[in-house]
C-alpha cells in the first residue's frame, strides 16, 4: 500500500507543482516591488505605490483562488469523471487514491499559506512599514508566538493541520455523494457542502466551551476535527468502492 501511495503522491504533485510555483514566485516579487515602491515614493498617497500594492493583492487571491480550483478539479478530473474508471482498476484500493489526493492537497495548501505569510514579511521589510520585533508577530499572529509556550505553538500548528485536511476531506465526500445525481451535481456539492459544514459548526463549539484552558481547547480541537475528517474520508471511499459501482 505505501509503495503504491508514494506512486501516487509523485503524480499529484507533479500536477500541481506544474502550476502553483508560478503564482508563488509572482507573489512573493509583488510584494517586494509593492515594498520598494512604497518605502520610495515620494508620498504615502503615491499612485504607484496604490496600484502595485493593487496587483499584489490580486496576485494574493488568484493563488489562493487557483490553490482552492486545482484540489477540486484534480478530485473530480480524476476519479468522478472517465479516468475514474482506470484509476480504481490500479492494485490500490480507494481510499489509498484519495489519501494520495488529500495529502497533496494538504501539501500545496500548506506551502501556499505559507508562501502567502512569507510575502507579507517581504512586503513589511522591504517597506520598513514595520518594525521588525514581536510586534510584527503579535500583529501577524495574534499573540500566538508571543505565548512563550512551545506546547501552544505546536497544539496551534497541528490544529489548523487538521482543520485543513478537514476541509479538503468534506469537500471530497460532497463531490463525491453529487456524483449520485444525474444533474446539477455542482449546485448540490456546494449545498451539501454549506450543510454538513454549517452542522460541523454546530456541533464542535459546544464541546470546546468546556474546555478550562487554552491548551485544553486546542485538543479538542483537534481530536473532533480528525475524526469529522476520518469520517469525511471514510465516505467518500465507500461511496466510490460501492455506491457508484466504479470498479
Amino acid at each position: 500500500m505505501l509503495t503504491g501511495l508514494n506512486k501516487l503522491l509523485r503524480y499529484e504533485f507533479k500536477f500541481y507543482f506544474r502550476i502553483m510555483p508560478p503564482f508563488y514566485l509572482a507573489l512573493v516579487l509583488a510584494a517586494l516591488a509593492a515594498g520598494f515602491q512604497i518605502r520610495f515614493s515620494p508620498g504615502a498617497d503615491s499612485d504607484a505605490a496604490t496600484w502595485i500594492m493593487v496587483i499584489w493583492i490580486c496576485v494574493f487571491t488568484a493563488a489562493a483562488a487557483v490553490n482552492f480550483i486545482l484540489v477540486i478539479q484534480r478530485f473530480r478530473d480524476n476519479l468522478l469523471r472517465d479516468p475514474g474508471y482506470l484509476m480504481l482498476t490500479l492494485p490500490v484500493g480507494p481510499w489509498t487514491l484519495i489519501a494520495s489526493k488529500a495529502a497533496a492537497a494538504l501539501s500545496v495548501s500548506l506551502m501556499s499559506i505559507l508562501t502567502g505569510a512569507a510575502s507579507l514579511f517581504v512586503l513589511a521589510a522591504a517597506s520598513h512599514a514595520v518594525n521588525w520585533n514581536l510586534t510584527m508577530w503579535r500583529e501577524v499572529f495574534l499573540n500566538i508566538l508571543l505565548r512563550e509556550d512551545p506546547a501552544y505553538i505546536a497544539l496551534y500548528a497541528v490544529s489548523m493541520l487538521i482543520l485543513i485536511f478537514q476541509q479538503i476531506c468534506l469537500i471530497y465526500s460532497v463531490m463525491t455523494a453529487s456524483q449520485m445525481l444525474p444533474r446539477f451535481r455542482a449546485i448540490a456539492a456546494f449545498i451539501a457542502y454549506i450543510a454538513a459544514a454549517s452542522l460541523v459548526q454546530q456541533i464542535i463549539p459546544p464541546v470546546l466551551a468546556g474546555a478550562i484552558v487554552d491548551r485544553d481547547m486546542l485538543v479538542w480541537s483537534i481530536v473532533l476535527n480528525f475524526l469529522f475528517a476520518a469520517l469525511f474520508f471514510w465516505l467518500s471511499g465507500f461511496l466510490l468502492k460501492r455506491t457508484l459501482n466504479l470498479e
